[in-house]
């Protein structure tokens, strides 16, 4: 069976940016199987990014490659990074965008410093196909981690992806307002005990209750609820939460709950 690469891009369709770094994966390795998760995430919006690599957690198998290619800082001294997971090897600038990762599941990071798995000529502007699709290439091949580069020991996160809790409460951000202005955010399903009454509060509202389904409430009615992502979102049905509610990516919410 052949191996499975990923991408993730800020490229878009209208250049010929990602067919470049799939032109550049395909000559190292030609029995490749590449998959397209989007490339239309926001330009430079590193945590858009972020929130993409955390949606394919366990989806794939376990020797997926993951190029991921959100790189305002590209040509700076940001390094590349390989992170090796329980769930595959992902592939991106040492920039925040594999943060969701960092808190779940890291195994261990290494820089991508060694020319040999770059491309003999590197572009400060277009890491993406002469840094990370040769990378990821190689990887392909059975390159042992050890050849990339040095250990990484603290790779960079995104500060605002972190959850607070304490004694009742739990606290974390929205990090994602999806197409039908569902907000959502980084509170996982195991942040608050379902048999128990909670309120998650954003902005000036507030919600009674975490909610199974968008018909549990009435139309045009703001509820919480478990979305697919297995995180809490906040809704309002028949209609938008982020329009509505005037909520916004980095927004803080905060779960409390007590005994019924």
């Amino acid at each position: 069976m052949s191996r499975v690469i990923t991408l993730t891009t800020d490229f878009g369709g209208s250049d010929t940016y990602v067919a470049a770094m799939k032109g550049v994966l395909l000559s190292l390795v030609p029995d490749i199987q590449i998959v397209d998760v989007t490339h239309e995430i926001d330009a430079q919006d590193i945590w858009g990014g972020a929130y993409s690599v955390s949606t394919l957690m366990g989806l794939f198998p376990t020797d997926t490659i993951h190029i991921v290619v959100v790189d305002p800082g590209v040509g700076s001294d940001r390094k590349g990074m390989i992170l090796e997971t329980e769930h595959g090897l992902y592939v991106a600038p040492d920039n925040g965008v594999l943060t969701p990762l960092l808190d779940r599941e890291p195994i261990r990071a290494v820089s991508i410093a060694n020319p040999e798995v770059m491309r003999p000529v590197v572009s400060a502007t277009f890491h993406g196909r002469d840094v990370f699709a040769p990378a990821a290439g190689h990887l392909a091949m059975g390159e042992p981690l050890s050849n990339f580069g040095e250990p990484i020991d603290k790779p960079v996160r995104l500060g605002l992806w972190e959850v607070e809790r304490g004694d009742g409460w739990v606290r974390g951000r929205i990090v994602h307002i999806d197409r039908f202005g569902n907000a959502v955010t980084n509170l996982d399903r195991r942040d608050a005990p379902m048999e128990e009454e909670v309120e998650v509060s954003v902005a000036s509202t507030t919600a009674r209750g975490v909610r199974r389904t968008y018909a549990d409430v009435g139309e045009g009615e703001v509820l919480a609820l478990v979305g697919s992502q297995e995180t809490v979102e906040i809704s309002v049905r028949g209609g938008s939460a982020s329009e509505q509610l005037d909520l916004r990516r980095g927004d803080q919410v905060e779960m409390r709950w007590w005994i019924a």
